[in-house]
């Protein structure tokens, strides 16, 4: 695999300088997949060597197993993932902005530096008096500049005079962050080929333009429509930019990411998340913009590739089997009343006989059996269905269907009623459960009907038999 390096030098005066090389892992190139609705899969990925992060943008559920991402489709979804690998710049990072205030008089800039790095892992300075020789070096991984609000003037006339320092920065493979939502002063040159600030047309409601970034989806979920007194005071225009959010219908760009040698800058026309809606998205969307721009602990992040898995539904399989009991003695029974055509019949005693198949008494044995349908679709998805069948010893028993027997209400959740259609002087009543244990026996004297309280007994198919004199009854019922 070819390796891409990058040259960190960075001519900023006269002195000694250190030249450092980083191994950048590759984009990585992820195929699309289909799934069907619950399946696992391993999703096909080329290019990517190492470490690499996977992240989802509406939500399924993602299952990690060391380097590999396991999916289990519950709808159609799109993911992505990036490359990280040794080399890069860092550890150090820098926030600057005004000695005037922070920004709108918030901590939102702050809270998510401590966020993304922890308290006391980063750098804060201020545009009037920061040193950028002593900054703008390999061991700097993240520059974010915030000269909003009371700040905006003295922004922007620290960039007039370091413009082309912080270029040369970038395109030796720095990340900065330039974002003003002003509050004094005019228009501010961001540069990078002709990039600006301008300070008009600030947008209330926005959404993402790109709905799978990490910003929206890393390391937080945060959606992507957003609202708020005013979410920018300005908005960018240029050349080369990558749009990420906009104003409504797209109006207006509120934040980009422009390419810029071997580096990345972000523009930003944002005010503070303490005027953004809904919370703690806003919050968390400053913290993902951070984190995604952070080039930072000698890793080396590389751009990001998606895959949309298409979920299709399963294909809706019914069986009932009728029918559902039969005789040990019998001949085999059909296997019927199961949709769509075309599928497969399984379980103890079923049989293959031309295009049909069938179910044989003497091989399944005594007691209740589970039949399985399998329908498989044009999509190659499986689902399937299941009956039960009660195998039954009819030798000496005179066996007949009572028209005039009801069974009711079944399926059952508590008491079911059995009207036996005539007085039964002495009888024996048995309910047997689908595994063969008796779960009721008593006789029953003198009377037409029968209550029976189910609410103790497990959900399942139970089979109720009545013998009377020499004749036999049995019956079945679900019990929900």
């Amino acid at each position: 695999m070819k390796n891409l390096y990058k040259l960190f030098l960075t001519i900023l005066g006269i002195g000694l300088y250190h030249i450092a090389f980083s191994q950048c892992a590759p984009k990585p190139v992820v195929n699309n997949d289909t799934l069907c609705f619950g399946d696992s899969t391993i999703l096909p990925v080329t290019n990517l060597p190492g470490i690499y992060n996977w992240h989802n943008q509406i939500g399924g559920n993602i299952i990690y197993t060391g380097d590999t991402l396991h999916f289990n489709g519950t709808s159609t979804d799109t993911f992505y993932v990036q490359n990280v690998d040794t080399g890069g710049f860092g550890p150090n990072v820098y926030y600057i902005r005004s000695q005037v205030s922070e920004p709108w008089g918030q901590q939102g800039n702050v809270n998510s530096m401590n966020d993304i790095f922890g308290p006391g892992n980063w750098n804060m300075d201020f545009f009037e008096t920061v040193n950028l020789n002593n900054i703008l070096n390999p061991s700097t991984c993240l520059i974010f500049m915030d000269g909003s609000d009371n700040g905006a003037c003295a922004f922007g006339t620290f960039l007039t005079n370091n413009l082309t320092q912080l270029e040369a920065w970038v395109n030796a493979g720095g990340r900065l962050i330039l974002n003003s939502a002003p509050n004094q002063c005019s228009n501010i040159n961001f540069g990078f080929g002709g990039t600006t600030l301008n300070y008009n047309n600030g947008q209330g409601n926005v959404t993402g333009y790109q709905p799978a970034h990490p910003i929206f989806n890393s390391p937080y979920t945060t959606g992507i429509n957003f609202t708020g007194s005013s979410f920018s005071h300005s908005h960018i225009t240029g050349t080369g930019l990558d749009t990420l959010i906009t104003g409504t219908n797209n109006s207006y760009v509120v934040l980009a990411t422009k390419t810029w040698g071997g580096g990345l800058v972000m523009f930003g026309g944002m005010t503070t998340p303490n005027f953004h809606n809904p919370q703690p998205n806003a919050n968390n969307l400053r913290s993902n913009i951070i984190d995604f721009m952070k080039l930072c602990g000698f890793s080396c992040v590389s751009d990001f590739d998606t895959v949309v898995v298409v979920v299709n539904p399963l294909p809706n399989v019914t069986y009932t089997q009728n029918p559902d009991t039969v005789c040990l003695q019998a001949p085999s029974l059909l296997l019927n009343g199961a949709s769509p055509n075309g599928g497969i019949y399984s379980g103890n005693g079923t049989l293959i006989g031309g295009n049909n198949y069938y179910f044989a008494a003497n091989l399944a044995g005594l007691g209740m059996h589970n039949i399985t349908y399998t329908y498989t679709d044009a999509n190659g998805c499986v689902n399937s269905a299941t009956a039960s069948i009660y195998v039954y010893d009819c030798v000496g028993i005179n066996e007949f269907l009572l028209e005039n027997i009801k069974v009711y209400p079944n399926p059952v959740s508590e008491v079911v009623n059995i009207d036996f259609g005539k007085t039964l002087e002495s009888a024996s009543l048995q309910i047997i459960a689908a595994d063969g244990k008796i779960v009721l026996n008593k006789i029953i004297q003198n009377t037409n009907t029968e209550k029976i309280n189910t609410s103790n007994y497990h959900s399942g198919i139970y089979l109720i038999k009545v013998s009377y004199n020499t004749e036999e009854y049995k019956f079945r019922i679900i019990k929900n």
